[in-house]
């Protein structure tokens, strides 16, 4: 019982996110969310699927594409089908205080500080290693509202993830 405070202090944060900030911006819906994603997919991908929801109270909308790679040649399980994938999300994150904000964007090892659009502070990773391709990321804040995250598997094209970023609303 003298710990109570604990979850208090956790509840009172995690509602945080259902109320306007101190400077009055509301969270978003998903729907507006899912306007701001990608006009159009990247050259030679297909667009996968678009998610737009609400959890915990905090909206979010993803996109995603991909294109095959590697056709599977029938030999087993090692032989399978290769995919190209990339997902573009965008999380209202207006409720989070701005430490957090800021950890968000924070580069970590192997991840560079950038300037996204000459205005949006945020991060980037190569997911390059020697010749080999794990998938790259690029994270950035939105006014200090929105975390814009665009991450791959198999792709490590950063200017293409710009290109992408740029058929953003």
């Amino acid at each position: 019982e003298q710990d109570r405070h604990f979850a208090d202090e956790w509840e009172l944060a995690t509602a945080a996110k259902n109320r306007t900030r101190a400077g009055g911006a509301h969270a978003v819906s998903p729907g507006q969310l899912k306007a701001a994603l990608p006009t159009r997919a990247p050259a030679g991908f297909t667009h996968d699927e678009t998610i737009a929801e609400t959890v915990e109270g905090a909206a979010f909308a993803q996109a995603s594409y991909m294109k095959q790679i590697r056709a599977a040649g029938g030999r087993g399980p090692d032989d399978a089908a290769e995919f190209a994938m990339i997902d573009v999300q965008i999380n209202d994150v207006t409720g989070y205080p701005g430490e957090e904000q800021q950890r968000l964007i924070t580069p970590d090892e192997g991840e560079r500080k950038v300037t996204v659009k000459g205005k949006y502070p945020g991060k980037e990773r190569s997911g390059k290693s020697g010749s080999e391709c794990a998938g790259s990321e690029i994270v950035f804040l939105v006014n200090g509202r929105f975390q814009v995250e665009v991450r791959s598997s198999n792709v490590c094209d950063l200017p293409l993830f710009y290109k992408l970023i740029d058929f953003m609303n």
